[in-house]
């Protein structure tokens, strides 16, 4: 998460037991709280833009759930995810790029932790065997679709979008998940 700024008051971000107080006021109901929550948000999107990435928080779930606790594990198939995410992204991108790219992460994750948690069908039971191999089919299922729309998106969108490098955007979003990833 957006660690507010402790000694920058000229950033417009709060100190962090300020930012934290206004949160919980705010989250108990206090309506001075909300507006003054919001006018902090209006004035910092980067909080409200990375608070707000639901793509990041359903990455970070499977991550936690692929871990289990293992920060070497955690650690490690953070980078690989965050490699694979530089590599569909490519020097440049479009947003509809990096949604579709953030989608096979996604699901790329959801399919590795499948994959782990039902290794082998152990025969124990027919029902059970039956459902993780539903559960794996299905996995696969979404990120090969994943796949495939993010080659529909490259091929529809025109050359000059795709060549369109917003080279800003793709530095403050590595950094941003560099920040994410260290703060697990």
């Amino acid at each position: 998460m957006i660690q507010p700024a402790d000694d920058h008051p000229e950033s417009g971000m709060p100190d962090r037991e300020n930012f934290e107080r206004i949160v919980r006021a705010a989250n108990e109901g206090d309506e001075l709280a909300l507006t003054a929550l919001r006018k902090l948000l209006d004035e910092n999107p980067i909080i409200w833009q990375s608070v707000g990435d639901l793509a990041q928080h359903a990455q970070m779930a499977l991550l936690r759930a692929i871990a289990n606790g293992d920060q070497l594990l955690f650690e490690s198939v953070s980078r690989t995810a965050e490699e694979l995410r530089q590599e569909l992204l490519g020097p440049s991108f479009s947003k509809l790029v990096k949604l579709g790219v953030e989608r096979i992460v996604a699901c790329w994750l959801e399919m590795k932790f499948i994959e782990t948690s039902y290794p082998l069908p152990k025969g124990d039971n027919l029902l059970e065997a039956k459902f993780a191999l539903q559960q794996k089919e299905s996995a696969q299922r979404r990120y090969e679709s994943s796949i495939r729309s993010l080659a529909q998106i490259r091929k529809l969108l025109p050359p000059a979008q795709i060549d369109n490098v917003d080279s800003d955007t793709a530095k403050k979003s590595s950094a941003k998940r560099s920040k994410r990833v260290s703060h697990a």
